[in-house]
């Protein structure tokens, strides 16, 4: 005769934990926890997750180019298009140095570990980087076996960047990675600094 007695006392103690929820009002009628939990602010960061920006990035041959960049933040995932090019028939001119043709594309993925609001006009983001990318280049490089030659490398980048944002409109990231490079089989560590406008 125990079971029953086990079993009537456990029929009571579930009916007595699901009761109020099942007899309770409907919950269509009682918004409040619902308005609760819209209210709640995003961060600052994220109101604006898009961004365009112009910066300056090291490269593995230590040359140091100028491109334009298109980033989105998509919550905690975000993607990176950045993009350069030259061509300069008259190497050794203002704009080209030593190169007749260079120019690259670079798509990095980001995972955003921390944001924060330290005050009213400034956030700070810090986001892990994986990417891919190809560069090409034809140098004239003064009667040397690179003279006027085509190269193709495929770059890949694996680092953290520290996004500080000002006035949830500007922000100036900093990317510090190693970037590998194919077919030449190095790895050195690069530095990427920009100016960016967000929206």
């Amino acid at each position: 005769m125990k079971f029953p007695k086990l079993v009537f006392c456990v029929t009571i103690v579930v009916y007595l934990v699901i009761a109020p929820a099942v007899f309770s009002q409907d919950l269509s009628t009682d918004t409040s926890s619902i308005e609760t939990i819209s209210t709640v602010p995003k961060l600052k960061s994220d109101l604006y997750p898009s961004g365009i920006g112009l910066g300056l990035r090291g490269l593995p041959d230590s040359d140091i180019v100028l491109y334009f960049a298109i980033q989105n933040w998509f919550q905690s995932f975000g993607l990176e298009l950045s993009f350069w090019g030259i061509y300069n028939p008259d190497a050794w001119s203002f704009w080209g140095g030593y190169k007749i043709l260079d120019y690259g594309v670079i798509l990095n993925t980001q995972y955003r570990f921390l944001s924060a609001d330290i005050a009213r006009w400034f956030s700070l983001n810090l986001y892990g980087i994986i990417g891919l990318g190809h560069r090409g280049q034809i140098e004239d490089g003064l009667n040397s076996p690179l003279d006027g030659v085509y190269r193709a490398n495929f770059l890949a980048n694996i680092g953290f960047g520290i996004e500080p944002i000002l006035w949830q409109h500007f922000s100036i990231p900093v990317e510090i990675m190693y970037t590998g490079v194919y077919p030449e089989l190095s790895l050195v560590p690069t530095l990427a600094v920009q100016l960016r406008a967000r929206f």
